[in-house]
């Protein structure tokens, strides 16, 4: 059966950035199944910018009440009415082949969930990094997925505009849950990878923009040391829960969480450059918190140093390394 990808944009209070995202979800060289736009019950003016769309067959739906990030995410995969799904940020973007070659690749691949390259962006559109989890396109079996993640030193892989779901696939997983908030994407990839093989597209189809707004819930605000570090006992949490339960292998479990603490306390312990000795000094309280052995052998510091190192090694490659030109030539055509 021919994929059918329904990609949905949750979205609340972004109308300053919708349109942006909206422009390069027209710009595709192949119409997407379904385009459709779930509005968390803003209150600014985002039925005004869809409705510029409308004509190109984008689909609005406006929640009666805001649901949160989470519920909006269920909301999407409610509405969804294809064989595959995407969930598009309202302030991020995606390259004018996205549709096409995500049609072709889920067409040559059986996979419950694949995965692009991305660059990040800032406000102005500007190409930062540029980011490849893996060396090739590649499709990987489910249970070489964790052992090539760890190889790869990338823990895990958060769904995006740079992800599409088989949507029955994501069904099984779901739904997403709340108590886990900005972090429940987390726990739904690493339920699917238990049941589904992952196929990465080395290609750079997708464009993250960093800014330090947030409208996942009620209201714009901005990204607090006290939400960022929630955020992360969250994800480790998540992290030890799917461990214990699901890799029964000793070895390849200890070698997981410690490259997952590691890699996110790696691009935390950076903030040290920043003076925020308060966001360093609480990640590492919660690592400990939720790993209490963390630290107990030699084993530990020896993997912690490799994986800083490491991390500090790709930061610096991936930000002192000139963006390709094609992803410079499509951000370039969008009108701000």
């Amino acid at each position: 059966m021919k994929p059918k990808i329904s990609l949905t944009i949750p979205t609340f209070n972004r109308a300053d950035l919708l349109d942006q995202t909206l422009q390069t979800v027209m710009s595709q060289t192949s119409k997407p199944f379904q385009v459709i736009v779930i509005d968390n019950a803003s209150t600014d003016e985002t039925p005004q910018v869809v409705r510029k769309y409308k004509k190109y067959g984008v689909k609005y739906h406006r929640n009666k009440t805001n649901l949160g990030m989470v519920g909006n995410y269920n909301q999407c995969i409610k509405l969804a009415t294809g064989t595959h799904i995407s969930f598009l940020h309202s302030d991020d973007l995606i390259a004018p082949n996205w549709h096409k070659t995500w049609l072709n690749t889920i067409t040559n691949n059986n996979a419950g969930i694949y995965h692009c390259s991305i660059c990040i962006i800032n406000k102005n559109n500007q190409p930062q990094i540029i980011y490849h989890t893996f060396n090739q396109s590649r499709l990987i079996p489910k249970n070489q997925i964790i052992p090539q993640l760890i190889q790869h030193h990338c823990p895990v892989i958060a769904p995006t505009g740079a992800t599409v779901f088989n949507l029955k696939t994501l069904k099984s997983a779901g739904p997403f849950i709340e108590k886990y908030a900005t972090e429940a994407d987390i726990d739904i990839f690493l339920k699917i990878i238990q049941q589904s093989n992952l196929y990465y597209q080395k290609s750079i189809l997708f464009a993250h923009r960093s800014h330090p707004e947030q409208t996942f819930e009620t209201k714009k605000s901005k990204k607090s040391i006290t939400s960022r570090l929630q955020k992360l006992e969250n994800y480790f949490k998540i992290i030890k829960q799917f461990a214990n339960e699901n890799i029964s292998n000793r070895h390849l479990k200890n070698e997981y969480i410690l490259e997952n603490i590691f890699m996110s306390l790696g691009s935390i312990n950076l903030y040290l450059l920043l003076f925020q000795f308060k966001r360093v000094l609480g990640a590492n309280k919660i690592a400990i918190k939720v790993f209490p052995w963390l630290w107990s052998k030699p084993r530990h510091w020896i993997v912690f140093t490799k994986v800083q190192a490491i991390y500090i090694f790709r930061a610096l490659k991936m930000r002192l390394a000139p963006p390709t030109q094609p992803v410079i030539s499509w951000l370039k055509k969008i009108k701000t």
